[in-house]
């Protein structure tokens, strides 16, 4: 990294040191790996997207009529 930036080793270690303190990365031997994203919790997924949410639940439920067992699985836009 230090020369395909051209800089020093010590302003590598010392970025990937920032980045792993905001847990943007986890250092390894010799590197770093990128974090990824958690998925947010089901509670704040609940808040998001609402009314696309509400759009899909309003198109699913005629496709539901006689129908006379139903499966879903569990979600934030299975709740719509």
């Amino acid at each position: 990294l230090s020369g395909a930036l051209g800089v020093t080793t010590e302003t590598i270690r010392r970025d990937l040191e920032e980045l792993a303190a905001q847990q943007l990365i986890s250092r390894t031997y010799g590197g770093a790996l990128l974090r990824q994203p958690a998925e947010p919790a089901l509670s704040e997924r609940h808040k998001a997207n609402v009314e696309e949410r509400a759009v899909i639940g309003k198109a699913a439920a005629p496709l539901l009529k006689g129908a006379s067992v139903l499966m879903m699985g569990s979600g934030a836009t299975t709740v719509q």
